[in-house]
């Protein structure tokens, strides 16, 4: 039997779970769910995923099973097994439980608090109904900050075998960047790999779209949210003042947006900021799809220590595309420079 559809069952299996348990708050219809982000991944439709909430099943799909398969061959077991990986961004923690599955004997899993838990109590619910081996899960319920030297508090450095990351590197602010860098290049063995998955920001179809989503959250949530801020620092402040402020920090990370405030507060300074920057959320410090561009990333994981150092376009993912993959990784420039089927890239660093 093939080993990809045996592994996306029992992953399948264990997201069951938290209708079997009657976890309600993860399985509520009217929230963010594990399930939701397969739907917007794309993996699962808008039927299949009420056929979820009412059945309480998750069921494996030709999505489900061709996008593990891109990622068996994007991270493939024998970097790791019997080693040690890092999922970065884990999210719900889809490759955490994937790396398990594939014999990692540790995954540290990375991210939101929210969501970490959630994979806490998911894992320990698989262990306890023996469907994983115990004792393979580290957590850190937080993003890599600024002046971090380590991925994480439980990682040993010098000894993971991986480092992966999918479709989080755009919720990295440039500020970050260099932490995760340097974390990245402490925490691994020589040997170890860094690799991830993003949209590349140097396309210009992919900015075309980005900028859509850019415009959209700002008009939805970014505006509002910074000029909320700023009223609540400068009550009684002119309505026209606040709102040219919120407009003039988008792009401003968490820290230069305070900075700019509190210039504004003091003599009602305002930056002069390009507006066709990518916004971040100032409350949580994370960028709304934001920029990942080849040749800014590459330079920072140059400075870390990564001598050997790559970006090539990623094509597992598309029937139309995929046997294009080997030529893609050996001859980048000819689809970066050309535009063609450039939208996703992938970052692949190695310690030596």
């Amino acid at each position: 039997m093939d080993s990809v559809k045996e592994k996306v069952q029992k992953l399948c299996e264990i997201y069951s779970l938290p209708f079997v348990l009657g976890w309600k708050k993860d399985t509520r219809t009217d929230s963010y769910t594990a399930y939701h982000y397969w739907k917007a991944l794309e993996l699962l439709n808008e039927d299949q995923v009420e056929e979820i909430f009412r059945d309480g099943v998750v069921r494996p799909n030709q999505l489900l099973i061709r996008f593990f398969r891109s990622m068996q061959a994007l991270f493939p077991p024998a970097q790791y097994r019997g080693g040690e990986v890092a999922d970065v961004g884990s999210g719900f923690g889809f490759m955490t439980f994937w790396a398990v599955l594939n014999d990692a004997a540790k995954v540290h899993t990375i991210g939101d608090p929210e969501r970490i838990g959630f994979i806490r109590r998911l894992y320990d619910a698989a262990v306890e109904r023996n469907m994983l081996p115990s004792g393979r899960l580290a957590y850190r319920p937080e993003f890599v900050g600024v002046g971090d030297t380590t991925l994480s508090r439980t990682i040993k450095p010098g000894t993971l075998s991986l480092v992966l990351l999918t479709d989080t590197l755009e919720h990295i602010t440039p500020r970050r960047l260099p932490s995760l860098a340097l974390s990245a290049y402490n925490d691994l063995r020589p040997g170890g790999i860094f690799k991830s998955k993003q949209q590349n920001t140097d396309s210009l179809s992919m900015r075309k779209k980005l900028f859509s989503v850019w415009e959209h959250w700002e008009r939805s949530t970014g505006l509002a949210q910074r000029a909320a801020i700023c009223r609540a620092k400068c009550p009684g402040t002119d309505d026209r003042a606040v709102e040219e402020f919120a407009t003039r920090t988008r792009g401003l990370d968490q820290v230069d947006f305070h900075n700019a405030l509190e210039r504004f507060v003091q003599d009602g300074t305002v930056p002069d900021h390009r507006p066709d920057l990518p916004p971040i959320d100032v409350e949580t410090d994370v960028p709304v799809e934001g920029d990942t561009g080849i040749a800014r990333v590459l330079a920072e994981f140059g400075k870390a220590g990564f001598k050997k150092r790559a970006a090539y376009p990623y094509l597992l993912y598309s029937r139309r595309y995929v046997f294009f993959q080997p030529l893609a990784r050996w001859v980048p420039s000819l689809f970066f420079k050309t535009g063609t089927w450039d939208a996703t890239s992938v970052f692949l660093m190695k310690k030596v």
